[in-house]
């Protein structure tokens, strides 16, 4: 029988949601995209393919100013097929990070040695070149008692398992590695000393039998305090693979999202549950304390003392959910609203002051208008061939990767319960109960207790639960079919299941057997066997197994009051960060993602700190983090490589959207990210990217270069302050496991209040943000290696505002202005968007919706648009209105359409959709000629050509990529 717990006490706010669309869908559906379509953009000319892929080598390497990564961009590029040239050497030579001497123009006050290797911190050890300490914690720790000043934490080569934390006393504090020397910073343990033996099946002539070739180990010594489990096993530097099902070859594929959510609609366990439509799981909960306090901020932040942020100022009202909970114990696995998004009603109609037609937002904005609900469990179909044939003796160790059902982004749920009589397999959820208290004098109360701490399966009776899981990403959603292709229904697998340890470097932990654990694995097959560990048992064969701990490899912590100052981490690599997807998420704002506010390197409360020629190399969670505030600081010309999550994010406090207020102790502002490689993120999470932004004022992202990624490769999560620059960057692989995005991605839907001068109280205040410059950047929209789903190049969705886009080459795929308004795009050239394998061939998309008066102050001007003879170069996608009424204020002018090889100027009747239909009583469309669409006062100045050569465009595009 459950107990109450008469200290857990839960005030809910009961709310009903009004949707004129379901979830409220992004700008419009694009339903089953092509997913594949095929390695050629240009499968009609191979040659201007390939040239246009040289460049960006080219140009990738020159931005770069390094040599080292030509080879993985090459890779990435898939320049074999082109027989691309790779670069010898960059144009230009960055200096002072890659593998320089430790040096500080500053007096040094202390230079401290390290080697883990040979070192000692037993007393006496003076931590000089002969005499080095063991680790970087007691080298800290000797080098602050030297007082204020320079100080150098110089590392000779190997491994330091050990999390690095550094503090205000740690000011002026550079840690790198000695000249040469390779360094690892790791955020794992290492399993020394295992003796393995082999698992002994049931039935060794039963192929489906669990164990048939697998090899187990007991632990010889305790993970470190507090930690009882692990989410990653590396081997030699190899990320190996939780036991799975299906298997997966490679596990940074969408290919192994093979299996996919059955039974009829509606029949899934989260109908049962409709009841709880106004308590639809953690995604839609407050926690506060019994002082209105937001108790759960961010926990993982309460050792450094830095105290709440976010807190809620109780603006939210009846439209909310707001629990209260006396219980210290209980933490919830999501961070402040982390659900709606609430739009205060004061702010119902922001205007542009010159034009009342020039709205940012209105009324229907004011709605917090994302369903968070997700569902507690999902039918499987038990008759596919690939249904696995084996039982499971413990469901709940399991956990569920799935796609979001419209593929924007993904989901990972705790597993519970495993039901083959009606094939269910349901997740795991905190109980809740209603109270036997009655509701303190308010009718919109409801009062409820925590049943018990411990999760257990999610009800299907109608019962309150928080559901452990689904808050990777902001949107919600129902899991069953919705596509007539199967492969789009919320494709999933099940990983870390004993039982099905069946395929070459799998593992399974089991951390109740034997008194510190014992590891299971099934090893590789081939004839060496000490390079693919093919019988662990045998002589010889010996390798370093590192088992990931902690999220955090390197920290430094200050305050906006008394931050860490002068901190520089140079020329190490970080690895082995454990990964974060099964705890506190947060929305920061209002845009579609959940961010984790943790990374393998975490900065927050610094000023002039330096991230620089690092290699961050397959960390399981994010992997640099700009948090709060952070001023001044540079993360510069590291690499990384396969990041579980987002690789670089600068993200505010959560919880400025509810006053509309910036606070600007609280927020990123003027940091520079600099000469950055990105090779592969969203190995887990896949609402994630290479650099994501929310709620920060003019940082410049430049000369970086980023590939391969599931969503998109920048993601601006809302415009807040503004004044960010985008500038010479190169993008592509991009949106290759979702849809409805593009490589670039925007959101502008919460307004911001800020001070013009943010260090002067009485500063004006601004409501628009400042002007964010996106020039001179390389965006492909196209993936080189097949399965893509990139819709836009550049794609200002919702509200997107205040945009300067210029001289950018945009290859396979245009612009898109969805609503919002002040968006200047000029002078970029534009490469045959058909080549995109949704959302049509044309240049610009200029969208309205029913929410508002869309695009208001939005030019196209000065562009050079590279079609088919068949393609139109606009898109007016929901709404004639923007091209149709010139009062809309869309200018489209000066510029150039080439249609290379077409007989005849094509007809320009594509124009047709940006007109009014019959029922509007309008005339018949007037346009059928391009000259109809000049004396309709589009374009006017605007020209036609029929002939451009390959090496014209290329020409071209080098020409743009030079412009200041």
């Amino acid at each position: 029988m459950l107990g109450r717990i008469s200290s857990s006490r839960m005030f809910v706010w009961m709310c009903v949601l009004l949707l004129g669309r379901a979830g409220m869908t992004n700008a419009y559906w694009y339903g089953e995209c092509v997913r594949d379509p095929g390695q050629w953009a240009l499968p009609d000319n191979h040659e201007l393919d390939c040239s246009l892929r040289q460049l960006t080598l080219t140009h990738s390497v020159d931005l770069l100013g390094r040599v080292t990564v030509a080879k993985s961009i090459f890779d990435g590029l898939n320049g074999a097929i082109c027989n691309l040239t790779i670069p010898t050497a960059p144009a230009s030579v960055e200096t002072g990070v890659q593998h320089t001497t430790v040096a500080s123009p500053r007096v040094v006050v202390a230079r401290v040695v390290v080697d883990s290797t040979s070192g000692s911190d037993a007393a006496g050890t003076t931590g000089t070149d002969v005499d080095p300490l063991a680790t970087i914690g007691h080298a800290l720790r000797v080098a602050r008692a030297s007082g204020p000043g320079s100080k150098q934490i110089v590392l000779k080569a190997g491994t330091y398992y050990e999390q690095v934390n550094l503090g205000v006393a740690d000011s002026g504090t550079t840690i790198a590695a000695a000249v040469g020397a390779a360094v690892t910073l790791s955020g794992g343990t290492p399993l020394a000393n295992l003796t393995w033996t082999a698992v002994e099946p049931a039935d060794s002539t039963d192929p489906n039998a669990w164990g048939v070739g697998a090899y187990k180990a007991r632990l010889r010594q305790p993970l470190p305090s507090g930690i009882t489990t692990f989410t990653g096993l590396f081997r030699d530097g190899e990320r190996l693979t939780r036991a799975r099902f299906p298997n997966c070859a490679d596990i940074t594929s969408s290919s192994c999202y093979t299996l996919n959510a059955s039974g009829p609609a509606g029949k899934s366990p989260q109908a049962p549950m409709t009841a709880l439509a106004d308590m639809p799981g953690a995604m839609n909960l407050e926690v506060m304390n019994q002082n209105g306090v937001d108790m759960f901020a961010d926990t993982s932040d309460s050792a450094q003392a830095t105290g709440p942020h976010g807190a809620s100022d109780g603006t939210l009202g009846k439209a909310n959910l707001t629990i209260e909970v006396d219980h210290p114990d209980y933490a919830w696995r999501c961070h402040e609203d982390c659900g709606w998004v609430a739009y205060s009603k004061w702010r119902s109609m922001i205007c542009d002051a010159t034009d009342p037609n020039g709205c940012r937002f209105d009324q229907t904005y004011n709605q917090q208008y994302w369903n968070q609900q997700v569902s507690g469990g999902f039918f499987y179909n038990a008759s596919d061939e690939t249904w696995t044939p084996r039982q499971w003796s413990n469901p709940s160790t399991g956990v569920v990767h799935m796609y979001h059902s419209s593929r924007w982004g993904g989901w990972i749920f705790q597993l519970a319960t495993r039901n083959d009589s009606d094939a269910r397999l349901m997740f795991a959820c905190t109980l809740l109960k209603p109270s036997a208290q009655e509701s303190a004098g308010d009718d919109n109360r409801t009062l409820y207790d925590v049943v018990s701490l411990t999760p257990t399966e999610c009800p299907t009776d109608g019962s309150a639960a928080v559901v452990l899981g689904g808050w990777q990403e902001a949107r919600g959603g129902d899991i069953g079919p919705r596509y007539t292709d199967k492969r789009f229904n919320n494709s999933y697998f099940v990983e870390n299941i004993k039982e099905e340890l069946d395929f070459p470097n799998e593992w399974y932990f089991a951390a109740d057997e034997g008194e510190h654990g014992t590891l299971y694995l099934m090893p590789s097959s081939g004839a060496d066997a000490k390079a693919n560990f093919s019988d662990p048992t045998t002589a010889g064969c010996e390798v370093t197994l590192v088992a990931t701990m902690h999220e955090r490899v390197v920290q430094i912590i200050g305050s906006a009051s008394a931050p860490v100052r002068e901190v520089a981490v140079e020329n190490v690599t970080i690895a082995h960060a454990e990964a974060t997807f099964l705890t506190q998420y947060e929305i920061p704002s209002g845009g579609d993602w959940a961010i984790k506010r943790s990374a393998a390197v975490f900065l927050d409360g610094v000023e002039e700190v330096t991230i620089a020629g690092c290699t961050l190399d397959q960390v399981d969670g994010n992997g640099i983090f700009l948090s709060r505030y952070v001023r001044n600081s540079t993360v510069r010309g590291n690499d990384f490589f396969q990041i579980g999550e987002t690789a670089i994010l600068v993200v505010g406090a959560s919880g400025m959207h509810r006053t509309n207020q910036a606070n600007a102790s609280e927020y990123p502002a003027f940091n520079t990210i600099d000469r950055n490689y990105v090779a592969g993120v969203g190995i887990w999470n896949k609402q994630s990217a290479a650099y994501f932004k929310s709620v920060t004022r003019a940082n410049t992202v430049s000369r970086n270069v980023f590939h391969d990624g599931p969503r998109s490769g920048v993601n601006f999560n809302d415009g807040a302050m503004g004044g960010e620059v985008l500038r010479d960057n190169v993008l592509f692989n991009y949106v290759k496991e979702s849809n409805d995005h593009g490589p670039f991605n925007s959101w502008d839907r919460q307004p911001y209040i800020y001070r013009v001068d943010e260090d002067k109280e009485d500063s004006t205040l601004a409501i628009s943000p400042l002007t964010q410059l996106i020039t001179r950047n390389i965006i492909i929209n196209f993936n080189f290696h097949g399965a893509a789903c990139g819709s836009i190049a550049v794609d200002h969705d919702d509200e997107s505002s205040q945009y300067d886009v210029n001289n950018n080459v945009l290859l396979y795929g245009g612009v898109k202005c969805f609503d919002g308004m002040d968006r200047h795009v000029h002078d970029n050239l534009v490469v045959y968007p058909f080549a995109s394998p949704v959302a049509g061939p044309e240049c610009f998309h200029a969208l309205s919706s029913t929410r508002n008066r869309s695009s208001a102050h939005t030019h196209f001007v000065s562009n050079h648009c590279v079609l088919r003879s068949t393609d139109f170069p606009y898109n007016c996608g929901a709404g004639p209105a923007p091209f149709y009424n010139i009062s809309m204020h869309v200018e489209l002018d000066s510029n150039t359409f080439s249609f290379p090889g077409a007989a005849a100027e094509p007809g320009w009747d594509g124009a047709c959709k940006c007109y009014p239909g019959p029922k509007t009583g309008a005339p018949p469309c007037p346009f059928k000629t391009f000259s109809d669409w000049q004396a309709h006062g589009h374009d006017v100045h605007s020209t036609i050509q029929l002939t451009l050569s390959n090496a014209a465009i290329v020409a071209e595009a080098e020409h743009r990529l030079k412009q200041q």
